[in-house]
């Protein structure tokens, strides 16, 4: 049980970090302009807009305008404390002040919190002076009152996007051994909040911001997840050894081309290896078939909240007809159509590659549920227009009963590939954890999927338009 006797020697660090930040100037000036000065503007802007936007009647945007406005203010002074949170660990090598900062009595875990705290509350301070300068502003400036549940939710969002962009930056930071190289690597940090801030912005303007709660349930998970592993990685010692950050690209090939090859005897032996990687994967496998119920349930409960209109519901038989007579003159040319559908499967897997290693894996799983949830949301359309929702099946049979295991599969290694970061061996370095789970989706992915979704692809563009086709008749 975790009690104050254990969690005091952690404030005692983080006092000590916010009495640093508060006492560098180039920190703290930048930090108020933020929190004083951009509030001001923001309210300045907010009058501007409402008056022109009056004059044509389109006062629903200048509403929508206001609360996007204060999610920039509650972001700006966190993102401007991003260096503070990189330099935790770095700063304090080059500055030769963590040597005696490691050799006192605290454990990992609490002189880590202590960092994280330390770092995290001098900018949730300023985010929220802001944020309540904007709201004053905008009742003394524009006569506007901003109501209580949007300015909580705005608040609470703002502070676990703070909790989690400091978490990642201490982690960067404890992970590098000087500023500079931490700062290069905020990018990696800066680009996905800001496309985070995006897709934010356009729920606010789209009216819908209860569904911001979701963001902010994600986000939690995202900031334990960093964390736990700031906690796992922390390593006193190898942070007072490790001298240069050295990218040894041979010896990265050479760690990936071992783990793909596996040393193996037999003439199958590398499949048999492969397979059994597989196997030991049930964990995530589940998961995988629990996110592929969850999106045709997801889908399908969107179909009855956004169904279509009812002229397009009566018309749907006729689509349907028009579709698999395209499909049926489209026969002639199988083997191109099977081309196609394989680089279009093949691109869908880059994609959520990339996005898999921003994410610890998650967003390959939201990119594989996106299809699924698709073919729910159909499925609903079609009982809306009178047929039974299993009239869907024929799009997705018989090449689905390949695609979808390879597709699950792929998705399961990459989640594997992501998650190894979290929580990698003890002993081992983070970065060869990395590579050979690398290795692993490689090898699934070359030697499993491509050749599944090779044979799916041929049924899609063959055998599918004939089951439309008689199903349809």
């Amino acid at each position: 049980m975790i009690t104050w006797s254990l969690l005091r020697p952690s404030w005692i660090v983080a006092r000590r970090e916010m009495l640093d930040t508060f006492r560098d100037w180039r920190q703290v000036v930048p930090t108020l302009l933020l929190a004083f000065g951009f509030p001001l503007l923001m309210d300045l802007s907010v009058k501007q807009a409402l008056d022109f936007v009056a004059q044509y009647g389109g006062e629903v945007m200048g509403e929508r305008f206001v609360p996007f406005l204060l999610l920039m203010v509650g972001f700006f002074p966190v993102s401007a404390s991003l260096y503070t949170a990189l330099s935790a660990f770095a700063g304090e090598k080059e500055g030769r002040s963590l040597e005696p900062l490691l050799l006192t009595p605290l454990s990992d875990w609490q002189l880590y919190l202590g960092k994280f705290a330390g770092t995290l509350i001098p900018p949730l301070l300023a985010a929220y002076l802001g944020m309540g300068l904007y709201t004053l502003g905008l009742v003394w400036l524009a006569n506007w009152h901003l109501p209580a549940d949007i300015l909580l939710l705005v608040m609470v969002l703002a502070t676990v996007q703070a909790a989690v962009m400091v978490a990642i930056a201490i982690v960067v930071s404890s992970q590098t051994t000087s500023v500079r190289a931490a700062s290069l690597l905020a990018s990696f940090i800066i680009l996905p909040v800001g496309a985070l801030i995006l897709a934010e912005s356009l729920v606010i303007i789209s009216a819908t911001p209860e569904y911001l709660w979701g963001f902010v349930l994600a986000l939690l998970l995202v900031g334990v997840l960093f964390i736990r592993m700031g906690i796992h990685l922390f390593d006193r010692e190898e942070l007072l050894v490790r001298d240069i950050d050295r990218l040894d690209l041979r010896r990265a090939w050479q760690v990936f081309w071992t783990r793909f090859m596996v040393s193996s005897t037999g003439r199958f032996g590398w499949y048999r290896i492969t397979i059994r990687q597989v196997k030991a994967w049930r964990l995530p496998a589940a998961l995988m078939v629990g996110a592929w119920v969850a999106a045709l349930m997801v889908g399908n409960w969107l179909s009855k909240r956004y169904a279509f209109p009812a002229v397009m519901l009566a018309d749907l038989p006729r689509l349907a007809a028009e579709n698999v007579a395209a499909l049926r003159r489209g026969a002639l040319f199988a083997s191109a159509f099977a081309g196609v559908i394989l680089l279009q499967n093949l691109r869908v897997l880059l994609i959520q590659a990339v996005l898999g290693v921003f994410s610890f894996g998650v967003a390959a799983v939201l990119v594989f549920m996106l299809p699924w949830g698709l073919v729910g949301y159909l499925a609903g359309q079609f009982a809306l227009a009178g047929y039974s929702p299993f009239a869907v099946l024929p799009f997705v049979l018989p090449h689905g009963l390949v695609e979808l295991p390879a597709l699950m599969l792929a998705t399961v290694a990459m989640l594997y590939w992501g998650a190894t970061t979290v929580a990698p061996p003890p002993g081992r370095s983070l970065f060869e954890v990395w590579l050979e789970a690398a290795a692993d989706l490689a090898r699934v992915l070359l030697g499993l999927v491509l050749p599944l979704l090779a044979m799916a692809a041929v049924l899609e563009a063959s055998l599918t338009p004939a089951v439309i086709g008689w199903f349809f008749r």
